[in-house]
């Protein structure tokens, strides 16, 4: 766990700011789930996110992001998008008012037995056992959130015509062969 101190620093508050708004390319990139899945989930109903007015672009505060993060961890995990859509949101006042403590340090959602709860972490083993549950899913909500700040705060900026890699990588640019004259389309 970190320190209580260092949270504010590690998190930052740049991109937590409530008036930050993202596009939903960024927000697709941070929750590592290509644009058109993103599109088409909130087209279908699985992501709630309010529309400014017709034909304006939607933009996605730093909640709404880790939300979206939360339901993409779950659909990774094997669950479907309508039961991890269903789940989050059934406990998203909850989700809220932890991301504001200290962005979710200490709580962890947990999925079972067809419910949702946003609980304090060091609780959740007892909880699950009182309840008899046989299996759980958790998330830690600090991790997410942290995880979806960091993938914020480190987006690609995109350069017309051209091609941004990590640092590891090398780009090779090859010359196009030229064409003589006379070789043009329709000749």
């Amino acid at each position: 766990m970190i320190a209580s101190a260092t949270v504010d620093d590690y998190i930052g508050r740049v991109n937590t700011d409530p008036d930050t708004a993202f596009g939903l390319t960024e927000v697709a990139q941070a929750i590592g789930k290509d644009r058109g899945v993103v599109h088409s989930w909130m087209a279908r109903g699985h992501l709630k996110v309010q529309s400014r007015g017709p034909r304006i672009s939607r933009r996605f505060s730093f909640a709404d992001t880790v939300e979206m993060a939360c339901i993409a961890e779950l659909v990774r995990g094997g669950m479907t998008i309508v039961a991890a859509s269903a789940a989050v949101y059934s406990v998203s006042g909850a989700l809220r008012k932890a991301l504001q403590d200290r962005y979710g340090e200490g709580k962890t959602l947990v999925l079972g037995a067809g419910q949702s709860w946003v609980l304090p972490s060091e609780s959740v083993p007892g909880f699950v056992r009182d309840l008899g549950l046989t299996s759980a899913t958790l998330i830690v909500l600090a991790n997410v959130a942290s995880a979806t700040h960091r993938a914020l705060s480190q987006r690609t900026a995109i350069i017309p015509a051209e091609a941004t890699l990590q640092a590891t990588e090398t780009i090779v640019r090859r010359a196009l062969p030229e064409r003589a004259k006379g070789e043009g389309v329709g000749q």
